[in-house]
């Protein structure tokens, strides 16, 4: 499908031969015939596989007429699908392989510094969900924040009895304060972690685990 989306907006008379021989670099010559707008896509990408226009707005800065013009261009495109009335409206890839080269074509300091945006802003924002929070501040590299909110979520699990979800949450709440050795406050915040990750194991009959920990 994308090959031949590819073949058809090539110029008439293109060879076929002069497709990409990958899906990745079809996929990513896609973005490139767009370069207004790539970074609107970039920026996208780090947001999630679908993102509201108020938040895409609040991280890009940029003016409303030239933002829509860049998201006028990608849904034009296919890159992006709209839903809805443009001041409110959400937006998602037109397919999740999109969302992961424009995500994968960035530098890991722009990217960083994009989740570090995206992160800011939601959290101004009541009700953000702290899975949502944590994901941006494991992006950002901004490891006591991801501990922090990844330890809210999986806690929260924990207590709604959804222990699966709980403890995959916890372990990766774990893994972020394992790059904060060394900080009194985080591996006392690490303790507590291991405590609600062994009332998960006991919920759950996992006797090995429990006494693994």
């Amino acid at each position: 499908e994308e090959l031949a989306r590819a073949v058809a907006e090539r110029e008439a008379g293109a060879a076929v031969q002069e497709v990409p021989g990958s899906l990745h670099d079809t996929l990513m010559a896609r973005l490139d015939r767009h370069p207004d707008a790539k970074e609107i896509a970039q920026i996208a990408a780090c947001i999630g596989r679908t993102l509201d226009h108020a938040l895409l707005a609040a991280v890009t800065g940029l003016a409303e007429p030239e933002l829509m013009a860049a998201l006028d261009e990608l849904c034009a495109a296919g890159i992006l699908e709209c839903s809805g009335t443009p001041l409110g409206a959400t937006y998602s890839f037109g397919h999740a392989l999109l969302r992961d080269v424009a995500y994968e074509s960035l530098l890991r300091s722009r990217r960083r510094a994009i989740h570090r945006s995206v992160l800011a802003v939601l959290e101004t924002a009541a009700g953000t969900p702290p899975e949502q929070l944590a994901h941006h501040a494991h992006g950002a590299e901004q490891w006591a924040k991801a501990m922090s909110h990844y330890g809210d979520a999986g806690g929260r699990a924990v207590e709604r009895a959804a222990y699966a979800e709980g403890l995959s949450l916890l372990a990766r709440a774990l893994d972020a304060g394992a790059r904060l050795r060394g900080d009194a406050g985080s591996e006392i915040a690490v303790i507590d972690l291991k405590r609600t990750r062994a009332r998960a194991f006991l919920a759950t009959g996992d006797v090995h685990s429990l006494l693994v920990e």
